[in-house]
């Protein structure tokens, strides 16, 4: 196994005893969305809603489309122009359990790892290769 370059324990060792939790203040329990960029909005879309089926409908008709896989969410959002080809994980969302967005933030602040809430109840930061995490 390969050691945590950021202090504290790792977040995916979060321990519960006797109704204490130690280590993060939340308690991660899926993932709730992943956001990919793509090339073209309707011809990914398209394939997928043919392949899968599942599509929700949006909000942001236009912008983005999204497709259920169990309790998770797939959307896609096209790429901006110029943006290189191989980037097209955008961001993913952490489903978490009796989460707190101000310990949250603290906890990550004391690892290193720069925080800021998305305007929903959750925060987001940035993992080393400067993908979004959102944990809510």
């Amino acid at each position: 196994a390969t050691a945590s370059v950021y202090p504290g324990p790792p977040f995916s060792q979060i321990l519960i005893k006797a109704g204490e939790r130690q280590g993060t203040p939340f308690v991660p329990v899926g993932i709730r969305g992943i956001t990919l960029r793509v090339a073209d909005l309707n011809k990914t879309g398209d394939f997928m809603a043919t392949v899968f089926g599942n599509e929700v409908k949006s909000d942001s008709a236009g912008q983005s489309r999204g497709f259920t896989f169990g309790r998770t969410e797939i959307r896609l959002i096209q790429r901006a122009p110029g943006m290189p080809n191989d980037v097209s994980l955008d961001h993913w969302t952490i489903a978490t359990k009796d989460f707190n967005a101000e310990s949250a933030k603290r906890a990550l602040q004391q690892r290193g790892i720069q925080a800021q809430e998305d305007g929903r109840g959750g925060v987001v930061f940035a993992d080393p290769d400067g993908i979004q995490v959102h944990v809510a």
